[in-house]
């Protein structure tokens, strides 16, 4: 049975209620110390749904962002709360790929392009590595409504582009089919898969079906086509890639035969997903990576679980990827350097500074003088005139 958040009959902790006005007042930075484990959860749950605003939580490791997320869903079920992974950069298959983060990713980083009032957890490894650019997002993003005139190909091109893969039945997101005139998708942020029926080019129906069944379901008005990879595979982007991949390959001295290999599957990237590794070679100066704040909605709340942990996690992730490519370099394999996957160490508390922050500490470090610290005690928990209740 899942639980969630509530209001409760009792008083709320004034600790609590100075905590939700600072945040109210819109303080650019608050600092709160006194937590521990899940009672750190408790708290993003219940700011998150006092607020109504997107949140973002970085959390040191992905260990403790995937114990994190289980905490919130808990606490406030799991309809808006979002796991945003990092992607594996450093691989020893060059020709593996990574289908679910590919796909989690994607959804994440359009549900924040959105700005959906979601919680959403991520690692700061994820918070470092580059994204593509909100540009290239928004632009790919259109509503599609009933009643509109489609022409069918673009559109299949346009999915194919976008990273979906064709298939005889839709089971899994990320997928399409075409039947005739009915035409099966399903977004990585849809609920469930979505069936149009044309009349010609025309949008007769948009229903939401079952995967299991295939059967249809409600009828809707219109729903938002997203990407389901962060390269949109233009004609133009795919030779780019290329053209990099060709370079790299002999600036490393590498087997033709490889070159070779990679290059057809390269070529073949409307029907296949992209190993992270080879992402930065899609990249210019007219489609720069991005940075995952970039899609962070400016009124939404950014929560540091533990920043000296973070940082260290930050200078950890350095060296181990130092040493993974230096033995990529040993053993003679494809690699990028990591500055092409990677953003700064120091870049996310400058871009933090646009954005309200608050500190989940252990430790007083003095930092932030100017910043209220608030206490809860574990023992006494957090009288927060909330509850935990079955749903």
């Amino acid at each position: 049975m899942k639980k969630i958040v509530s209001p409760a009959a009792k008083g709320r902790d004034p600790v609590l209620t100075e905590l939700l006005a600072r945040i109210g007042r819109r303080e650019k930075i608050i600092s709160v110390r006194g937590l521990e484990g899940a009672g750190r959860a408790f708290l993003m749950a219940l700011l998150h749904r006092q607020l109504k605003r997107p949140v973002l939580v970085i959390t040191p490791t992905e260990k403790e962002s995937r114990q994190l997320y289980r905490d919130l869903v808990f606490f406030a079920g799991e309809e808006q709360i979002f796991l945003y992974p990092p992607w594996e950069v450093v691989s020893t298959d060059l020709f593996a790929w990574q289908r679910e983060v590919e796909l989690s990713r994607s959804e994440g980083l359009c549900r924040l392009l959105a700005g959906e009032p979601m919680l959403t957890v991520a690692p700061v490894k994820a918070l470092l590595q580059k994204a593509p650019s909100r540009e290239v997002v928004a632009a790919y993003c259109r509503r599609i409504c009933l009643g509109e005139f489609l022409d069918r190909d673009e559109l299949i091109l346009n999915l194919l582009q976008g990273g979906y893969h064709r298939v005889t039945l839709v089971e899994g997101k990320g997928e399409f089919a075409v039947r005739g005139n009915v035409l099966d998708l399903y977004p990585p942020p849809a609920p469930c898969p979505l069936r149009l029926e044309f009349v010609g080019d025309e949008i007769e129906s948009i229903r939401r079906f079952d995967s299991n069944s295939q059967r249809s379901q409600q009828e809707i008005d219109e729903f938002l086509l997203t990407p389901a990879r962060e390269v949109i595979m233009t004609e133009a982007r795919q030779a780019l890639g290329i053209q990099h991949a060709k370079r790299r390959i002999n600036e490393l001295e590498l087997p033709r035969a490889l070159r070779d290999r990679l290059v057809e599957r390269m070529a073949n990237g409307l029907t296949m997903s992209i190993n992270p590794l080879l992402l930065p070679l899609f990249y210019d100066d007219v489609a720069p990576p991005g940075f995952l704040l970039d899609y962070f909605s400016p009124e939404g709340l950014l929560i540091w679980d533990d920043s000296p942990a973070i940082a260290r996690s930050g200078e950890e992730l350095t060296n181990e990827i130092d040493r993974l490519l230096l033995k990529a370099r040993r053993e003679e394999r494809f690699y990028l350097e990591r500055e092409a996957h990677y953003w700064p160490a120091d870049r996310p508390a400058q871009e933090g500074e646009n954005f309200q922050q608050l500190f989940l500490d252990n430790l007083d470090f003095g930092r932030y003088p100017e910043a209220l610290e608030l206490r809860a005690a574990p023992p006494a928990g957090i009288k927060s005139g909330m509850e935990i209740r079955d749903r």
